[in-house]
């Protein structure tokens, strides 16, 4: 699978204008506080320009809830250091409040996600804002392995009308349960930037997750 996903990563269609290939990378490690509860901290480190440059260093903090069993959630906050323009590292931060709803049908998982967000470094003069709408299915195949599918929709709440400041994110790939605490996940994200010029995003990621209770 992950050859695959290689390959689609390593393909150009002659229709695109930029293409960027990039590698995510994350290492995180999640404690159920008390029932429902959680808190996770994740290092993400990312390379872009063709993972040719290291593009950002990313430490994470995070909350979950679980509301019911198909309503959770979840804030966040994420410090940054990100390549700016002059190719220097530039301090930065983001803010990210989510819900989300799950379900299930026989072997399939069904979830929704809407997520807001606001992010900015020192080179912007005002943090942008983002809505997200993703949904993704997955299947329990009885065995370490859950493949996965998902799409996103970002978009600009403060762009004039008619004017387009948005993207799309068409993610595959798969969940690996290593052992009771250890998790992999290996996916693929096809990034478009829909603002008229086509640009586009061909993104390996690989994540890293040590999980454990500290309820009785």
């Amino acid at each position: 699978m992950f050859s695959c996903l290689l390959l689609l990563w390593s393909s150009v269609s002659l229709a695109e204008v930029t293409t960027d290939r990039q590698l995510w990378t994350a290492a995180g490690v999640k404690a159920e506080l008390i029932e429902e509860l959680d808190v996770e901290f994740t290092q993400h480190v990312r390379w872009a320009e063709n993972v040719s440059t290291l593009d950002s260093i990313m430490p994470e903090l995070g909350l979950s809830y679980g509301v019911l069993p198909w309503v959770g959630l979840a804030a966040s906050y994420r410090a940054a250091s990100k390549r700016g323009d002059d190719g220097d590292m530039q301090p930065g931060s983001r803010i990210a409040a989510s819900a989300v709803i799950e379900g299930e049908v026989g072997p399939v998982e069904l979830g929704y996600r809407f997520q807001w967000q606001q992010k900015g470094t020192a080179e912007d003069e005002d943090p942008s804002t983002r809505l997200r709408h993703r949904a993704q299915a997955s299947i329990d195949t009885g065995t370490v392995i859950k493949p996965l599918v998902s799409y996103e929709m970002f978009s600009d709440p403060s762009a004039d009308p008619g004017e387009i400041k948005q993207k799309s994110r068409l993610t595959a790939g798969a969940g690996f349960k290593l052992t009771k605490a250890h998790r992999l996940k290996i996916k693929y994200h096809h990034q478009l930037e829909l603002d008229g010029d086509g640009d586009m995003e061909r993104i390996i990621v690989v994540g890293y997750r040590y999980g454990f209770s500290m309820v009785d």
